[in-house]
């Protein structure tokens, strides 16, 4: 279960369809299949809940009853990952900006709420991690 779509990813940053080009550049040099946006929102959202389950106490996917407060915790993961893609070297525009992506992403995870009644940290509870 994703929750974020084209249109709120391409909110938080134009970087995202960049890097797209780049990567799909590349790959079809090698005659590989054009990546798209939708692999990095499963990967990202793949991440999240293994992040979601070292929480303590432990959260499943199922136990997730508020999944837009994981959106911007999505979008940056999507951004991190993209970038982290389509970047050739660690200083130039794509690595540079996966870093930041990273530690945006970070943040959003760890301020999220999932579950009614629970907070994030930052609002004034903070998760443990195992």
């Amino acid at each position: 279960m994703t929750t974020s779509t084209d249109a709120q990813l391409r909110t938080y940053s134009h970087l995202a369809d960049e890097a797209l080009v780049a990567i799909n550049a590349r790959r079809t040099a090698r005659s590989a299949t054009a990546a798209t946006l939708a692999e990095y929102r499963a990967e990202s959202y793949r991440r999240i809940l293994i992040a979601l389950r070292s929480r303590e106490p432990s959260i499943s996917e199922a136990d997730i009853t508020r999944p837009d407060d994981l959106i911007e915790a999505e979008c940056a993961g999507i951004v991190w990952l993209i970038c982290a893609a389509a970047s050739s070297k660690p200083d130039d525009m794509f690595g540079l900006a996966a870093v930041t992506w990273q530690a945006r992403y970070d943040a959003a995870l760890s301020a999220a709420s999932p579950i009614d009644g629970v907070r994030g940290q930052g609002r004034s509870f903070g998760w443990e991690r195992r």
